[in-house]
């Protein structure tokens, strides 16, 4: 019973999130920078944003597809799953670390955020760069967890599945937004730190080539600038 309670807190606050985010969402008119992003997103590959690489845009070009339609709410909406996306996921990394206590004030704040809010109105790329912030951090936070265990390195399989996702949640933040690569530096160096304190070398190695290969999926759109 408590923790059908705890759902329904958690669905509670991912639906006031979600709220917040459609509350007088087409009161404003389009402006400048939307103009270019739906622009991009009824072709991302076609018409791309010359500056913004094309996940988003091509997520809200497969809901334009849909039949969505041509409104302001329709263009924005992709924005208002992804910042609803962010409270939940937020709300499971926060619990999963801390408890539900902690879990419920982090989906508060990022429920009712100002910044999230704003940016979850608009038909920006920026809004997915938190929600993908998340996600790395949890990717990082389990590729710790099991480099830690004192069974790593002595017969237990290594955990190739985690390095593989969380070098895709790379790429992905790469494709999506230009503000991830301070993102990726960010994990590149907290991991560095983690690893060079426990003297975990066989763990930098492999890191270091997982980023190599990194560079080299990120190198196409580089070469796009």
């Amino acid at each position: 019973m408590r923790g059908m309670k705890k759902r329904i807190v958690f669905i509670l606050i991912v639906l006031a999130g979600f709220a917040v985010r459609m509350w007088h969402i087409d009161t404003e008119s389009l402006w400048h920078d939307e103009g270019w992003s739906i622009r991009a997103i009824e072709g991302p590959f076609t018409t791309p944003d010359d500056n913004t690489p094309f996940v988003y845009y091509l997520t809200g070009h497969v809901l334009w597809q849909a039949g969505t339609g041509d409104s302001a709410l329709a263009y924005r909406y992709t924005s208002v799953l992804i910042g609803t996306l962010t409270v939940a996921l937020t709300l499971l990394l926060a619990c999963r670390w801390f408890g539900f206590a902690v879990a419920v004030g982090a989906g508060v704040l990022v429920a009712v955020n100002p910044l999230l809010w704003d940016y979850a109105q608009e038909v920006r790329a920026y809004v997915a760069v938190p929600a993908l912030a998340v996600l790395m951090l949890y990717g990082a936070g389990r590729l710790l967890r099991f480099t830690h265990t004192p069974q790593y390195g002595r017969g237990m399989p290594r955990p190739y599945t985690t390095w593989v996702i969380l070098w895709t949640l790379e790429v992905v933040a790469l494709y999506t937004h230009n503000l991830a690569v301070p993102l990726v530096v960010w994990l590149n160096v907290a991991l560095g730190i983690v690893w060079l304190w426990r003297r975990d070398w066989q763990a930098m190695l492999i890191w270091a080539g997982t980023q190599t290969a990194l560079i080299v999926a990120y190198v196409p759109w580089l070469l796009t600038q």
